[in-house]
């Protein structure tokens, strides 16, 4: 590729690219759920030495795109390289992936959101604001109760603590000062290398 013809790449697809993509990576997206509902948590032992024969020798930045069949075998091979939850898989909190859900992703990829306030994205603003409302009836909270979306349990654990500081505590005091108690089976992002001994 001339230097010229790099600098006006972009990421854009044609209408065929685009649907052809979007079919090919549905049906990874497929073979992905129909895996995880009763294959096995992995497809063969994992090992670095697999994974560095499948990635290869990839520590210079390509210069050129691949055709979009091997862009998506690669995708598949390195999907089934990786780690399939099971509808007993438990571990780090996350179920299976749900059609739903993955359908979901798609579109809020899509949409390209920025939910760090109303102004930026009333609508999606709103899908959480009633969303967390669901879930507050769900468990039994109040109907004025509210809440945020949050990535994760370590996120939701700092932000539970943000909050717990400022409600508790006066605004100038000295932080260094307070301590949090916390047993053996806190999660590990409230776990510090001061609390371990």
């Amino acid at each position: 590729m001339a230097r010229q013809d790099r600098h006006r790449a972009t990421l854009e697809l044609g209408d065929e690219e685009l649907r052809a993509l979007l079919a090919g990576v549905g049906e990874l997206a497929e073979r992905e759920i129909q895996a995880a509902r009763g294959g096995p948590i992995f497809s063969e032992p994992p090992s670095a030495e697999r994974l560095a024969r499948l990635f290869g020798d990839r520590r210079a930045l390509p210069l050129e795109g691949e055709p979009l069949a091997d862009l998506l075998h690669a995708c598949g091979q390195v999907l089934a390289a990786g780690r399939r939850t099971g509808p007993g898989f438990v571990g780090y909190v996350h179920s299976p992936p749900s059609p739903i859900g993955v359908a979901a992703d798609l579109l809020a990829s899509a949409a390209d959101q920025n939910v760090t306030s109303w102004r930026s994205a009333p609508a999606a603003t709103e899908v959480e604001r009633v969303t967390v409302r669901w879930l507050g009836a769900l468990v039994g909270f109040a109907e004025e109760a509210a809440g945020i979306m949050l990535s994760g349990g370590s996120a939701a654990n700092l932000t539970a603590l943000l909050i717990a500081l400022r409600a508790g505590t006066e605004r100038d005091i000295d932080r260094r000062l307070l301590r949090i108690y916390a047993s053996e089976e806190a999660h590990f992002s409230r776990v510090s290398r001061h609390s371990r001994g």
